[in-house]
């Protein structure tokens, strides 16, 4: 039995790419997993996503920025539920398990699309330097990113940091390291035209070398990345981490932070800090400022 086929399905067989597979049927269980992943000969990754549910029935989403920063975050089990919806509403089920491009391409980028199911059902399918044809992933991409900056959102202060403060006392040799952010407002009188007070933010940190403190003046781009620093690490969920031996030995830290909303956020420790590195960060970040 033969069947006619038009010339854009036989140019599509051909060169691999333009139709989906319009035989395959979406899968009746639950959806399980979802990985969404973009790569680039130059850059890993340019986006992925993946988002899955531990033993204890928790549903996490796992991004990795093009940077190489890994964000996870809870999200609710209805989340799995809403991309099972966008997979069928969209028939992304018909994806095709590889696309490949017209003609020989060493460079470009890359994609793939998995998605597990119950009964050990699955949608496998991949590409390079091309698209699935006339099926879209923008829909599903867009529920990720959408999802992934509500959820790092929640509990995030209002408003940008106004001061800061942190300091390591060291218990043996008493020697503090401080790195601190500081502002200013200056009026001028009442001159014709008056003029708006300004406010001038300074960065003071103990210069390693001479132990002394240091003053630096903070621009507008350095205040964006400071407050961007501990948002991305979500300082303002530190605590307090007392230290896991009886010692009086070590060191100790302590931080604050001010908001222009008016929030202020405490944390201290001994011999203890949160485990993602964002205090590490901070102390970095003021300890360059002192060779610009």
């Amino acid at each position: 039995m033969f069947k006619k086929l038009s010339i854009i399905t036989i140019i599509a067989s051909l060169f691999g790419c333009g139709i989906a597979n319009s035989g395959k049927k979406m899968p009746e269980g639950r959806l399980l997993s979802f990985e969404f992943e973009k790569t680039a000969r130059s850059i890993y990754p340019v986006e992925y996503y993946h988002v899955d549910t531990d033993e204890t029935g928790q549903t996490w989403l796992t991004n990795i920025s093009q940077h190489g920063d890994t964000t996870k975050v809870a999200v609710g089990e209805e989340t799995l539920a809403q991309l099972r919806d966008i997979i069928q509403r969209d028939k992304l089920y018909r994806l095709k398990e590889s696309y490949t491009p017209m003609g020989d391409v060493r460079d470009g980028w890359q994609w793939r699309f998995v998605a597990r199911f119950e009964n050990d059902e699955k949608i496998y399918s991949e590409c390079t330097n091309t698209k699935p044809g006339n099926l879209k992933l923008d829909n599903i991409r867009k529920f990720l990113r959408t999802t992934l900056e509500n959820e790092t959102m929640k509990g995030v202060p209002k408003g940008d940091v106004e001061s800061l403060r942190y300091e390591v006392y060291s218990l043996s040799s008493g020697k503090v390291d401080v790195c601190e952010m500081v502002s200013r407002t200056m009026a001028f009188g009442h001159g014709k035209p008056a003029r708006e007070p300004i406010t001038i933010y300074s960065a003071i940190v103990t210069d390693p070398d001479t132990q002394q403190m240091e003053s630096i003046s903070l621009s507008g781009k350095q205040l964006e990345e400071i407050t961007e620093i501990v948002r991305k690490y979500r300082m303002f969920e530190y605590g307090k981490y007392p230290s896991p031996k009886e010692t009086d030995g070590g060191e100790k830290w302590r931080l604050e932070i001010r908001f222009t909303s008016g929030e202020i956020i405490k944390a201290s420790g001994h011999n203890n800090k949160p485990d993602n590195g964002g205090l590490d960060i901070l102390h970095d970040y003021f300890k360059s400022l002192l060779k610009q």
